[in-house]
């Protein structure tokens, strides 16, 4: 059989497996349907918004005075610079195939808002025909944010005023069976400040004010997550400072807990780090996933170094019993991440948000990983605001799953029956088996 046949077979058995989607941010159904989603605020909140702010389009060209038909035609002209990349494969691919609307930039305003603002109006229905024709079966969801303290945080961590009222629905109140709920504990490591205790109190009912207080919720609520409606738990602290977490002393957040607002950077470095460690072991001691940002920020965060997978070697083998599921793995230091699952039992590579970052990359870097970590220890997820958007990610997957498997069985390297397994393993059972959804899926 040629490579080509292959790889269609490869393909069309792909196509076949309910996907776990490990990692998204979908707003939900009954959102979409009250939201007025046209072209503009579509692309917004894709990641083509990225590729547009390196072309130069930022937040100055997005001109609230402009109409929106004429602030369309200059959105088209910097995504006519863009569409070399990923992301904008992403966009082109939603509207050729999913909205059968053609060329993204061949349309109007009107053309190009109507399938949107369609689709979004019919809510959950649409989410199901989505979900059903990508074939996944579930998708761990964080939201994110979801109370004045978490949204402010967001804001001040990208220097941008927040004037408050901006609070919504958290995932575990979606009530859309096929998300399962994370929780983002990146406000539980800021509690030295009372506006974050009022944040715990507003998200989990947990009202603190002795650190001694916080430690003991923190103890009951890892144990308990899955009863509150959490499948584990997920850190996004790499989009307000480095990844090289150390331990530290107790007395060290006491410190920073008195201090509060006050609190000196290196206090507020030193809770951080003492309350990541002791979730991480809490983590552990429950069977708790511990999902965590690594590499590229997104949507406007600048570029910085200090969040690839090696500054969290110490945390991973501190905490040996904890699973750490590390996210994009990565990029752009995907080796770091292959040479840390490679040699610790306990971490994981996610290639969610990769395979739309750079498909090439993703690609070259599944052949490699393959080579050296057990596929055992490999999960996709889509990590979109859109489930339009990871129905595209989860196309491009697929497209280059098939190809490197077909290489794999051509070249004689691996045989049929172990791709089989292995495509199942990355798309499905991986992501069953680490967090033990086996009743969920």
């Amino acid at each position: 059989m040629s490579n080509s046949a292959t790889y269609e077979t490869i393909r069309k058995e792909l196509q076949q497996i309910s996907v776990v989607d490990t990692h998204e941010h979908f707003c939900f159904p009954r959102s979409a349907a009250r939201s007025h989603r046209d072209i503009l605020t579509m692309v917004q909140n894709m990641y083509i918004v990225d590729d547009l702010r390196s072309v130069g389009f930022g937040a100055r060209e997005w001109g609230e005075d402009i109409p929106a038909p004429q602030q369309w035609e200059r959105v088209k002209g910097a995504l006519a610079r863009t569409a070399n990349t990923t992301y904008f494969k992403v966009l082109q691919r939603i509207y050729r195939e999913l909205f059968g609307a053609g060329n993204i930039l061949e349309l109007d305003y009107d053309a190009a808002s109507a399938p949107s603002l369609e689709h979004a109006a019919q809510g959950t229905a649409w989410y199901d025909a989505v979900m059903d024709r990508a074939n996944i079966q579930c998708s761990l969801v964080d939201k994110g944010q979801s109370t004045d303290f978490e949204y402010w945080l967001l804001y001040n961590g990208k220097g941008l005023p927040y004037s408050g009222g901006l609070t919504g629905d958290a995932p575990e109140t979606s009530h859309y069976p096929r998300f399962l709920p994370i929780l983002r504990i990146d406000f539980l490591a800021y509690c030295y400040m009372p506006r974050a205790r009022k944040g715990l109190e507003d998200r989990l009912g947990a009202r603190v004010q002795t650190l001694d207080e916080l430690e003991d919720f923190l103890r009951e609520l890892l144990p308990t997550l899955r009863q509150r409606g959490f499948t584990g738990i997920k850190s996004c602290l790499g989009y307000y400072r480095d990844l090289h977490f150390l331990p530290r002393q107790r007395a060290e957040a006491e410190a920073a807990f008195r201090a509060g607002d006050s609190a000196s950077p290196e206090q507020a470095r030193a809770f951080q780090d003492y309350i990541i460690y002791l979730l991480a072991e809490l983590a552990g001691q429950s069977g708790t996933v511990f999902e965590i940002h690594t590499g590229l920020r997104c949507f406007g965060s600048p570029y910085t170094t200090g969040n690839g997978p090696h500054e969290l070697t110490e945390l991973a083998n501190r905490n040996p019993q904890t699973r750490f599921d590390f996210f994009h793995s990565g990029w752009p230091w995907t080796w770091q991440a292959a040479a840390m699952a490679k040699s610790l039992p306990n971490v994981y590579l996610s290639l969610n948000w990769l395979t739309a970052i750079n498909e090439t990359q993703a690609e070259h870097y599944l052949q490699e990983s393959l080579d050296a970590v057990p596929f055992s220890k490999i999960t996709w997820g889509g990590d979109c605001f859109y489930v339009e958007e990871a129905w595209a990610h989860l196309e491009i997957m697929r497209d280059l799953l098939a190809r490197v498997l077909a290489e794999r069985i051509g070249s004689g390297h691996f045989d049929a029956e172990l791709c089989r397994v292995m495509g199942r393993a990355i798309l499905r059972d991986n992501a069953i088996r680490l967090y033990g959804l086996e009743k969920d899926c």
